[in-house]
């Protein structure tokens, strides 16, 4: 009886020990200074910078949450900023090795890309570890809304939202959908240009992606307008 009794307690102690180390490493690994400090080192040799605001993982409801997201590139003065973001996963697949996204949900996206490029400089391709990684995504669903890119001070593209679907084709192409609704080029605040949906089924190859805005290259594939409305304006 002595001896089951110890084998419980034993039992009981391993079961303890080991929740107790999980929930430690679930609570380092889920603090924002962990996390920024792992981005921090991620991009120590990239031009691009990631901060975050708040972030929170929640393993029982296999979702990510975050804030106030900024990525900034110093040498060419472009930046990207998301007021929040929400990303459902599956486990299963991550254990696979592939980066399942059920669903994706970005809110106040703000892009500046006033610099431009020259003509003789050549966008360089994504190295392999970036290759390897992107390569193993697959977005189920996504929706982006409130979306507004800036061309300098006067000239922005804004969006009310954009649906996207991307995952991996038999050929080893990608299959990338998009639909965007209330499309807008605009010119010191006045529209020049507007489409009320913009439909784009294409593939691409991920090989081909580049380090820099808008990183998609090489797309082939259908573009679908309806409604659109077009003011004539110098834009230059």
């Amino acid at each position: 009886m002595r001896k089951k009794n110890k084998q419980l307690r034993n039992l009981l102690l391993a079961v303890f020990i080991t929740a107790a180390l999980f929930v430690s490493i679930f609570y380092v690994l889920n603090r924002i200074e962990t996390v920024q400090y792992i981005l921090n080192t991620a991009t120590s040799m990239s031009e691009w910078k990631i901060k975050l605001k708040s972030f929170d993982l929640s393993p029982i409801a296999r979702s990510i949450k975050i804030s106030g997201i900024e990525i900034n590139n110093k040498s060419n003065g472009k930046s990207i900023t998301v007021s929040k973001c929400k990303i459902k996963y599956r486990l299963l697949d991550i254990l696979r090795g592939k980066i399942y996204i059920k669903n994706l949900e970005i809110d106040g996206v703000r892009a500046s890309l006033s610099k431009e490029i020259k003509k003789s400089e050549k966008l360089k391709h994504l190295d392999v570890s970036k290759l390897f990684f992107i390569q193993n995504i697959i977005l189920k669903h996504g929706i982006v809304k409130d979306i507004q890119v800036n061309f300098g001070k006067d000239v922005y593209i804004s969006s009310d939202e954009i649906r996207i679907k991307m995952g991996p084709k038999l050929l080893g192409s990608t299959e990338l959908q998009l639909r965007v609704d209330g499309l807008s080029v605009n010119k010191d605040q006045n529209s020049i240009i507007e489409v009320a949906a913009l439909n784009i089924e294409t593939s691409t190859s991920r090989t081909k992606w580049t380090e820099d805005i808008p990183f998609v290259n090489a797309l082939d594939g259908n573009l679908i307008a309806n409604d659109i409305r077009v003011k004539y304006q110098n834009i230059d």
